[in-house]
């Protein structure tokens, strides 16, 4: 039987709304990527927060590793791209960006397995290959709305 792996809250903010310590490494990411500026394109913008449903496992604790019970993620989504930080207390904050003309693939999570309302974009990944990645993203009507507006620009992209 599948079980919810995070309990997730999204909310549409402005980029102005995102924390300034993840904000700043967003901005760094994208001037150093030679980006758009996020504050002057975005035209969506969302944060979730995760916790997990989940204690750690046995093997988890036994082996030393830390489980982090919560987390947040900040999507920016731009003409152009999508931009997705993700930041917790012990593993700090990645962003990872990729050209929308890029994507591949978005999906939700396979039922058979979890529950979960993060949806898993395919695509290069700040240059890289190809890969998944996942944006966590609520039930919510901000989480679905972000979702719907991801797949209108991937499309709209793809067309031109």
């Amino acid at each position: 039987m599948s079980e919810r792996l995070y309990d997730r809250t999204s909310r549409t903010i402005a980029v102005s709304d995102i924390r300034p310590d993840v904000l700043a490494t967003i901005e760094a990411h994208t001037a150093e990527r030679l980006l758009e500026p996020v504050a002057e394109t975005a035209v969506a913008c969302v944060a979730t927060h995760s916790v997990s449903s989940r204690k750690p496992s046995f093997l988890a604790r036994f082996g030393g590793r830390k489980s982090e019970a919560e987390h947040h993620t900040f999507a920016v989504l731009t003409p152009t791209t999508l931009i997705a930080a993700t930041t917790g207390e012990q593993r700090g904050t990645t962003v990872l960006s990729t050209r929308l003309a890029d994507v591949d693939l978005i999906e939700q999570t396979d039922p058979a397995y979890a529950i979960d309302s993060s949806i898993h974009v395919r695509a290069r990944w700040s240059g890289s290959d190809a890969s998944s990645y996942v944006i966590a993203l609520g039930d919510d009507p901000a989480g679905q709305a972000f979702h719907a507006a991801l797949r209108t620009a991937v499309a709209a992209v793809k067309r031109s």
